[in-house]
Parts: structure tokens; C-alpha cells; sequence
């Protein structure tokens, strides 16, 4: 583990990944992107590895410091808009709506509340990597999803996630109640 932008040591730990298992695309999605650098997952594979990406941000101010990160760089699109579970805001909407190649190698998913929703709602699209934020301070052993509510943010349980993973076909998990992110590959 070790950081170049990522919080904890996620940019190492994503970097051991795709030296076991290589990438296919070369292409990563980040939402609750802030100014695109400032805790990513993503920003490192970009800016020092070649990667195209998506950033995706909700909020006007830091959307602009997203915007300025990336200025210039084609092989990034930045968006200003919140991702939801359906519609035209949904995650696979929102990346059919740019292009975005059908295999994508990294997903990282921080939105301080529905993560467990927006990975669940991913149908069309299948990461072979994807970074969940997840709510350390629920017990291993319990499974826990907070209402589908934007209004809440308690997120959802370690155990929450590995179902889900392994109901979506994902096998390989890294979880690391320090930074509160889960890690499962295919």
C-alpha cells in the first residue's frame, strides 16, 4: 500500500492488482470525484499511467477544481451531476451517454451514503475492479444497508458488500477498516 493521491494506500494496492491482473481498457470511473486529485483512486492512473477516464461530481464548486485538474487532458471526461440508482442519472446511463467502453477496469464509488445502491443498480457495466466506501463502525459479521435515502449517510457494512460482490460474480476481496474502502476484483 502506499498513497501518490488516494487516502490510504489504495493507489498501491490498485497498482499490485493490475500488475497480478492486467487491465483491459485502461479506463477507471471515480464519483464523489471532489477536484479529481484530493483522495483519488483514479487521479494516479490518469496523470502518471496513461489512463482515459470518467469523473463525476456533484458538487458546482469542486466540480470547477475537477474541471481545472483535468484541463486539456481529452482522455478524461469530467461531469457535473449526481449519480443515482435509475434514470438518466443512473451510473450506466451516465457512461453510455459518454462512450465509455463496456470493460472497465477500475470503478471506484464514494458517495457517503447510497454506495451499496449505486453498485447494485450497475447492470450494463462490469468493472473488474471496483473500490467501495463502507461503514467501518458496523460489525464484520452484520449485514447492514441504510435506507435509499440521499438524506442518510450511513452507508452500508463490510459483510453488505462482500454479498453483493459475490452476487454480482466478484471473488477477490481487500478490505481495509483504516480507510473504510473495500476492494473486490473478478
Amino acid at each position: 500500500a502506499h498513497n501518490v493521491a488516494s487516502q490510504s494506500g489504495e493507489d498501491g494496492v490498485i497498482q499490485r492488482i493490475f500488475e497480478l491482473a492486467p487491465p483491459s481498457s485502461r479506463f477507471c470511473v471515480e464519483f464523489g470525484a471532489w477536484d479529481g486529485k484530493f483522495m483519488s483512486n483514479c487521479w494516479n492512473l490518469v496523470a502518471n499511467h496513461g489512463w482515459s477516464g470518467c469523473f463525476i461530481e456533484g458538487n458546482n464548486e469542486k466540480f470547477k477544481e475537477l474541471r481545472a485538474t483535468f484541463a486539456g487532458n481529452s482522455k478524461v471526461a469530467c461531469l457535473n451531476r449526481f449519480v443515482e440508482t435509475e434514470g438518466e442519472r443512473s451510473l450506466d446511463s451516465i457512461l453510455a451517454s459518454i462512450g465509455a467502453p463496456a470493460a472497465i477496469d477500475l470503478l471506484s464509488i464514494d458517495v457517503d451514503g447510497t454506495d451499496w445502491f449505486i453498485w447494485d443498480s450497475v447492470k450494463t457495466y462490469r468493472p473488474n475492479v471496483v473500490v467501495v466506501e463502507f461503514n467501518p463502525t458496523v460489525p464484520n459479521d452484520v449485514i447492514f444497508v441504510q435506507a435509499k435515502s440521499t438524506a442518510v449517510n450511513q452507508g452500508c457494512s463490510l459483510r453488505a458488500l462482500v454479498e453483493l460482490g459475490r452476487e454480482k460474480g466478484y471473488e477477490g476481496l481487500l478490505a481495509n477498516t483504516r480507510t473504510k474502502t473495500v476492494v473486490v476484483a473478478l
